[in-house]
Order: C-alpha cells, then sequence, then structure tokens
C-alpha cells in the first residue's frame, strides 16, 4: 500500500538530510560512521512508514479495529527498530551514530511539517484552502467537504457550520 503525497515527501526530506549529513560524515569521520548514518535515517524512514500505512489502514474501517491496527503496528515497529539496532551492532556499526541518523530523520520530519503547517488569517480561521476542496478546514474541523455531492460528510460539514 503506498502512502500519499506529503507522507512520501516528508521521506524525501529524511533521505536528503541523511544524504547530506552522511557524505559530510563520510569526508570528515571515515566510511563507518557515514554507514552508521545512512543505516539511521533509514531506519526511521522505514518506521515512518510503516506507521504511514497503518494509519491509513485505521482510517479505512472501524474504530475498533483501527486501534487494534494502530497498537499492533507500534509493537512490531518497536520491535522491528529494536532488531534492526542489533542487526547494527552485530555489524560494527557506531550505535551512537545510527542513534544520530534517527535524530536527523525525525528532524527533517519536523522542519517538512513546520514547513507545511496551516497559515491562520486575522479573524483565526485557517487562511488555507482544504485539499483543493474550496473550503477552510478550520470552518469544518477537519471535516472534508464538497466531493461526495449530498452525501453524509457535507450533511456533518453543514451541521458543524450550523447551516
Amino acid at each position: 500500500m503506498w502512502v500519499n503525497a506529503d507522507i512520501r515527501g516528508a521521506m524525501r526530506w529524511s533521505l536528503l538530510a541523511g544524504l547530506a549529513a552522511s557524505i559530510a560524515t563520510y569526508l570528515a569521520l571515515g566510511v563507518t560512521l557515514a554507514l552508521s548514518l545512512v543505516y539511521g535515517v533509514l531506519l526511521t524512514v522505514f518506521s515512518s512508514f510503516f506507521l504511514a500505512v497503518r494509519c491509513q489502514r485505521a482510517g479505512e474501517v472501524d474504530k475498533t479495529t483501527g486501534q487494534r491496527l494502530l497498537y499492533s503496528g507500534a509493537a512490531m515497529r518497536f520491535l522491528g527498530v529494536l532488531a534492526a539496532l542489533f542487526l547494527a551492532c552485530g555489524l560494527g556499526l557506531h550505535l551512537l551514530a545510527v542513534a544520530g541518523g534517527m535524530l536527523l530523520a525525525q528532524l527533517a520530519l519536523f522542519a517538512f511539517a513546520a514547513s507545511h503547517a496551516r497559515h491562520w488569517d486575522a479573524n483565526g480561521r485557517d487562511a488555507v484552502d482544504f485539499r483543493g476542496t474550496g473550503c477552510r478546514s478550520a470552518d469544518y474541523r477537519g471535516v472534508v467537504c464538497g466531493s461526495t455531492g449530498g452525501s453524509a460528510v457535507n450533511t456533518e460539514s453543514k451541521r458543524i457550520k450550523g447551516e
């Protein structure tokens, strides 16, 4: 299952930050530390990808099943990261550099999210068109509108707005 463009963009930022840092690390400190850094970045990117897939699947099912998917996904990601760290240790990678790569990837994800944050107008309303639908996300409290005709989604949107 593929993830949306925002998630792919965030992962791309992490990979580019990791590539730049690994080149600088290679030039300054050597190949082992650079490989360790790349390993940490890839570990975080894969973990983020699996989180995005689980979140997407959780949104497609009922609430109870979605919660189970999220909790089981968290447990699997935890065990996966733990196993990957044991593998890194077995491969002779520097765990501090692996952790540095993981931190760098998380910082890149944070920077991506901050650069794509919503902008608010003077009235405290979201000034950004919500996913190209012609409505504002603050008006609809996160409910997607305009794309389903007269369905329950639009009815709920109108109820929230008081129409």
